[in-house]
């Protein structure tokens, strides 16, 4: 039987707050990414996402916190 270890690495808030990426959601104004944009904004990430659907992304009420490019 194989043994597994999990290692946990001690990262302090200021490393984690660097260390953080930037999310790209494909289908971003869908039911599924439109929740995943608002969580990852709410725990402070930068989303870059895609979509076929404006008006439906601005129902999701996402279009105050987000810059249109294209």
């Amino acid at each position: 039987m194989l043994k597994f270890k999990l290692l946990f690495l001690n990262v302090s808030k200021k490393r984690e707050k660097m260390m953080r990426k930037t999310l790209c959601v494909i289908g971003a104004s869908g039911l599924v990414g439109s929740y995943i944009v608002k969580a990852a904004l709410s725990k402070g990430y930068r989303v870059n996402g895609t979509m076929r659907n404006l008006k439906r992304f601005r129902k999701h009420q996402l279009s105050k916190k987000t810059k249109k490019f294209g």
